[in-house]
């Protein structure tokens, strides 16, 4: 920089210069000289400042980015830490709260040694709560706790009524406590302890959804229309091992494939077999027993239907269909059927469901349900059911040597109208 002023000082000189050569007035020159000089110094004493304080910015610009990269690298160090310790955010909490009224009505037949037709109503509450948390990339563990800690493996509801004797309010019990391991690579599951069953399945038949198998489940599911299963279920725990008695083990396998189109097809199979526990003797008519399934869904419709068949000699076969239809995302309907004969399910239907409120076996009947969501938190549904039995042999209550109640008559029917008010957190 300063050599160009140098040059275009020079310039100037030689060319004044000359013009004043030929006027022949030199001290005029020199006068023009002298104040060109003077404002070339004041420039370049400009220029050298600005200069310097270039020099300053670039200086605290590289400050700034070293500041910036020490800040991103200690924030990485942070969650790297936090990511071994095992991150609070994996660990979820949530639950579900649960009230509902029911209204049930019964026509116990011809020959009934109670009432012929008696009903009742009843104000029952339901409450489940627990946590889930992947404490690494593939260690997981689960626990819950619900309403119901009393005899019934099947139903966590609780009657109301505190000045009536009743002892339906029990204690809370351990719902479900598991741990389980991912093998991300290869898409499966492993589950210790007393889990949800990873089956597919389209109602309850094969078992309740309130009862949470105890054992070991392998599960595999590749997110493209493949899942499979196998577990191995404690029944009973008989102790010791003595006089021939074992535990009572269940075995079952399930496998679905999904057909991802325009409209969404399931198709599942699935074989349970149990032992009877006490050698020599046979507990249960129905020992093992095979299952499939097919589902067709659209965007806002759904039809399905199921079939069983057991090992049993007789009265081997159930089978079920329904259909959805939504008309908004918040309501829709529902309809059921099941035709449930006497040893058509394993283990003569000891883990069946029990909503309809009559035997787990030997029935048939119809459920309709109504439900309006809320939000992703709130929703109401309205059910109603219908049962009656399929055969009987009349007052002894004997069905194909299987003694049951007296008061099971081939006219008997069983209806249970229900409203709930569910809430999730």
């Amino acid at each position: 920089m300063k050599r160009t002023f140098s040059i275009i000082a020079a310039g100037c000189f030689l060319l004044l210069g000359g013009q004043n050569a030929v006027a022949g007035d030199n001290e005029k020159l020199q006068e023009v000289v002298k104040q060109l000089e003077s404002k070339m110094q004041t420039m370049q004493s400009r220029i050298n400042e600005l200069e310097g304080k270039s020099d300053v910015r670039d200086a605290r610009l590289q400050q700034v980015e070293e500041k910036s990269t020490l800040a991103a690298s200690l924030a990485e160090s942070i969650e790297g830490k936090f990511s071994q310790a095992g991150d609070s955010d994996a660990v979820k909490w949530g639950g579900d709260l649960r009230y509902r009224y029911e209204y049930e009505t019964q026509n116990r037949g011809q020959g009934s040694s109670t009432s012929q037709q008696r009903q009742r109503d009843r104000h029952r509450v339901r409450a489940r709560f627990g946590a889930k948390a992947h404490v690494t990339e593939n260690w997981f563990g689960e626990f819950r706790v619900a309403s119901g800690g009393g005899t019934n493996i099947n139903s966590p509801h609780e009657d109301l009524g505190i000045a009536t004797g009743n002892l339906n309010n029990g204690p809370l019990k351990l719902d479900k406590v598991n741990i389980g391991y991912n093998f991300t690579d290869i898409h499966t599951t492993v589950l210790f302890g007393k889990f949800g069953l990873p089956a597919t399945k389209f109602t309850e038949l094969i078992m309740d959804g309130d009862i949470n198998p105890e054992g070991i489940a392998v599960a595999y599911d590749n997110k493209d229309g493949i899942k499979a299963m196998a577990a191995y279920v404690l029944v009973t725990e008989n102790s010791w091992e003595n006089a021939g008695t074992n535990d009572q083990e269940m075995f079952y396998v399930n496998g679905a494939y999904t057909f991802d189109a325009d409209i969404k097809t399931t198709l599942y199979l699935g074989w349970a077999t149990i032992n009877d526990g006490v050698a020599g003797a046979k507990t249960y008519v129905a020992e093992n027993g095979f299952q499939a399934g097919l589902r067709f869904k659209g965007d806002s419709w759904l039809v399905a239907g199921e079939y069983y068949d057991s090992n049993a000699a007789t009265a081997d076969r159930a089978w079920t269909a329904q259909g959805r239809y939504n008309f908004t995302e918040a309501l829709g309907l529902r309809a059921y059927y099941y035709y449930v004969e006497a040893f058509s399910l394993p283990a003569d239907g000891i883990l069946t469901q029990d909503n309809f409120p009559g035997p787990v076996t030997n029935w048939r009947g119809y459920r309709l349900q109504a439900d309006y969501k809320v939000n992703k938190h709130v929703a109401f549904d309205a059910r109603y059911y219908w049962m009656t039995y399929i055969e009987d042999s009349g007052a002894a209550g004997v069905f194909n040597g299987l003694t049951g109640s007296a008061n099971m008559q081939p006219t008997r029917d069983i209806g249970r109208f229900q409203v709930n008010m569910n809430l999730k957190f």
